[in-house]
């Protein structure tokens, strides 16, 4: 059986069709990549600026991302599956309900992930900005216990002297 040939315009404009489709992947797929690469970046930048007291804070909060990414993977694979328009069409009349669901389920989650990461490098510099603070008072209060040490033997010095010197009067006035 022979199928029906195609007139050259509807070939052609399949083939645009296809061109856009590829073109698109082709997009997508590099947005992908520059996003991840950048984020890794990002990610090993603040790694690097991070005190290693506030490095528990971010190996957490990225722990934290990677288990909300996972989550964010799996609840849309599952909405991706085709028994979940047949749940919805069943449950309520309409088979994109439960997808529109799932497209909330998933903004809630990242806004959730966006929040997160805001508050966890806004934790971290607070911290930051407490641990310097908290170390110019260390360094402050070690200079005046310098000094303090200081007068205090200079005082006992001169003390020491004075009596020395009492001594000495005392050993010429009796010899």
């Amino acid at each position: 059986m022979r199928m029906p040939v195609e007139s050259a315009a509807e070939w052609e404009a399949e083939a645009e069709a296809r061109k856009k489709k590829l073109t698109i992947i082709v997009l997508t797929v590099t947005v992908l990549i520059v996003v991840s690469q950048s984020f890794e970046l990002g990610k090993e930048k603040l790694l690097e600026v991070t005190s290693e007291d506030m490095l528990p804070i971010m190996k957490s909060l990225f722990a934290e991302l990677t288990l909300l990414g996972f989550i964010g993977v799996s609840l849309f694979l599952v909405f991706q599956l085709s028994f979940v328009s047949e749940i919805s069409r069943q449950l309520y009349g309409d088979s994109t309900a439960l997808d529109e669901v799932g497209e909330t389920v998933h903004m809630v989650l990242f806004l959730v992930m966006v929040l997160f990461l805001l508050q966890a490098v806004a934790m971290a510099r607070m911290g930051e900005a407490s641990r310097q603070k908290w170390k110019r008072w260390e360094e402050r209060t070690s200079v005046l216990l310098c000094r303090t040490n200081e007068r205090t033997n200079e005082q006992v010095n001169k003390q020491s002297r004075q009596k020395e010197g009492t001594n000495f009067s005392l050993i010429f006035f009796f010899a």
